[in-house]
């Protein structure tokens, strides 16, 4: 998860204890790059395409660590500026509102179609593809389950 103007890192646990999962908190370091999914798209292939100047050093090292080298995607700034990172995977189509030559060659070289729409509006306030979407194939556990789980620990 990412934290930074928006978020705290103390958030990193109620996420692990909410979730059952383990969480590595990234910190954010550019404002423009406020939240998760605006510096970092896990893409369906396996690979990570991430924008390395929007987290600290230590964030880019915890990405470094965990992430393979064949498997990480570095978005230049111009792209960051476009929010390549705020994509939509539907399978191997990349739905993005802008990208550049560079990041779309090595997306299409890695078996990417990349789509880009023009989202103007939606950038100027701080979103892109992704923060227009609403995932319906997810199930979520109700809020009184959680709440029943919480009385019996």
């Amino acid at each position: 998860m990412g934290y930074g103007p928006r978020s705290k890192e103390s958030a990193a646990r109620v996420v692990e204890e909410t979730f059952g999962q383990d969480v590595v908190a990234l910190e954010l370091a550019d404002p423009r790059f406020y939240h998760m999914d605006t510096a970092l798209a896990a893409l369906p292939g396996g690979e990570v395409m991430y924008l390395p100047g929007a987290f600290t050093a230590a964030g880019r090292a915890a990405i470094r660590e965990r992430v393979a080298p064949r498997e990480r995607i570095e978005i230049a700034i111009a792209d960051g500026h476009r929010l390549a990172a705020n994509t939509v995977a539907l399978g191997n189509t990349l739905i993005m509102s802008g990208c550049g030559r560079r990041l779309r060659a090595e997306l299409g070289g890695r078996g990417y179609k990349v789509v880009t729409t023009p989202l103007p509006s939606f950038l100027r306030s701080g979103g892109s593809a992704f923060c227009l979407t609403l995932r319906l194939d997810r199930r979520s556990v109700p809020v009184s389950a959680l709440a029943d789980a919480a009385a019996v620990a």
